[in-house]
């Protein structure tokens, strides 16, 4: 029988559990940087985009990433972007934030959900990463 495996995907923080077969105790799963809480993350593209919630933490995003986002202002990426451009935008939009390239990849009930942060993102994202080829990773 396979593993039972819980992920708990936040909107800043998310962890993975499993059930340990020995114990029968819950037990999180370390992530490559040696935690394990790991910053929310959608996706981390070949290309070198990442994909990130509309909420994920400029904080986090600039600590992990690398990013440069302005931090005296909006705290959530998606604030940041209403803030620069005066109204939700568009699915669809691309255009520059605090140096980074982004695309507003989807809007729901009048929120930014979902962004794409285009290559090059930050410090080029973590080599780790993209090395493992991991797809629903750590980050935001």
């Amino acid at each position: 029988m396979g593993r039972i495996v819980g992920i708990d995907l936040g909107t800043t923080n998310s962890l993975v559990a499993y059930v340990d077969a020995q114990t029968g105790q819950p037990k999180c799963i370390t992530g490559p940087y040696g935690s394990t809480l790991c910053p929310s993350v959608v996706s981390l593209d070949p290309d070198g985009s990442v994909i990130v919630d509309g909420l994920a933490s400029l904080r986090a995003l600039n600590r992990k990433l690398g990013t440069t986002f302005a931090l005296d202002g909006p705290k959530t990426l998606s604030g940041l972007i209403v803030e620069k451009l005066g109204d939700i935008p568009d699915a669809g939009v691309n255009f520059s934030l605090d140096g980074q390239r982004v695309e507003v990849l989807q809007v729901q009930d009048r929120a930014v959900k979902v962004v794409k942060l285009l290559p090059p993102v930050g410090r080029a994202a973590p080599a780790a990463l993209q090395s493992s080829g991991e797809q629903a990773s750590s980050i935001s």
